[in-house]
């Protein structure tokens, strides 16, 4: 049953993923109701405001004495969110956004101080980092289907690189340090985490070229966690081909997920059988849609599947990563952290 007090929200940055959003996301939430928007464009702001019935902001600083508005959906560049997220927290106000929560580890934490200071949440769409599948995951492992995890390979990989120019702020290392591996492989980073908790220390190497593009085109790294478990991170903006995949070598088995255009499925193996099985997933049917949680959080104070310590820990590894391919020797994830509240 929908809830009677949703909450009501404007939205910020109607762009590539903005856009997205409002297809169906944002307008069949039963859980938020949109109220504002606002956008640097201003007829693509006059368009949609019209278009959904909805008031237009006349700058980001109105939303934070505008009573009506009780959170926000920031759907805008990484290098804004901290700012974004800082001054919102700082009105009483709550946010909203999907990955990754900022650039660095460092304007993570700020960002999470800042909201844990003022008591208002500040919630990250973390997708497919904690998603039914991963919970499956997750659970075999601790059941101990596999054995203890020895090694770990990801990939998320897309062809950004040949699809956008100097405009854009993915083109740019500035505006989006590690390219593909900040923007999509942070999935990925995530997911290890959730599987194999904090991450330790990050050796890497990164790829540019063979684009005009400055942001890295490759970025490949090796990760020790605390689990025992090391893993090799691989994300690049410059394969044509879209590739995602999740591989896990246990003591007594495998688990496999992708590539994505083979099988999505997830399936495994173990030393006693060499039967290849699929992993049922049956959580799908209580995972909660992420504007539900963010609603249950704000409402009801109920802990999300997507938190703030996943996405801090997402970052801090493209973080030590790029350090660790800049300087050539390894980057403990304690440096990135060390200044952290």
């Amino acid at each position: 049953m929908p809830p009677s007090d949703p909450i009501r929200v404007a939205i910020v940055g109607l762009g590539v993923w903005g856009k997205i959003q409002m297809r169906e996301p944002v307008p069949t939430s039963p859980f938020i109701k949109l109220v504002a928007a606002y956008d640097l464009n201003p007829e693509l702001l006059a368009e949609f405001c019209e278009s959904q019935g909805v008031r237009a902001l006349p700058d980001f600083d109105a939303i934070l004495t505008d009573d009506e508005i009780e959170a926000v959906l920031l759907f805008t560049p990484n290098a804004a969110h901290p700012w974004q997220a800082q001054k919102l927290a700082e009105a009483g106000k709550h946010a909203y956004l999907t990955k990754p929560i900022a650039n660095y580890a460092k304007e993570a934490a700020d960002m999470i101080q800042a909201a844990e200071n003022a008591g208002t949440v500040l919630f990250v769409d973390h997708g497919s980092s904690v998603s039914p599948a991963m919970k499956a995951i997750k659970r075999s492992l601790e059941e101990g289907l596999v054995g203890d995890v020895l090694m770990a390979q990801v990939n998320s990989s897309v062809g950004v690189h040949w699809q956008i120019d100097e405009t854009s702020w993915r083109f740019h290392r500035e505006s989006c340090p590690g390219g593909s591996a900040i923007q999509v492989g942070v999935y990925q980073s995530g997911m290890l985490y959730y599987l194999f908790g904090k991450p330790l220390r990050v050796t890497g190497t990164a790829g540019y070229g063979p684009t005009p593009a400055t942001s890295e085109s490759s970025l490949v790294l090796t990760i020790d966690y605390e689990s025992g478990c090391r893993s090799t991170f691989l994300s690049s903006y410059s394969t044509k081909v879209n590739t995602r995949y999740l591989h896990l070598f246990g003591i007594e088995g495998n688990i496999f997920q992708g590539p994505q255009y083979i099988d999505n499925s997830v399936k495994y193996i173990r030393e006693d059988e060499w039967v290849l099985k699929e992993l049922p997933i049956v959580d799908a049917d209580s995972m909660l849609d992420p504007k539900e949680q963010f609603y249950r959080q704000i409402r009801h104070n109920e802990a999300p599947d997507f938190t703030t310590d996943l996405a801090l820990h997402a970052v801090s590894v493209v973080d030590a990563g790029l350090r660790a391919a800049a300087r050539g020797q390894v980057v403990e994830i304690a440096e990135v952290l060390e200044h952290l509240p």
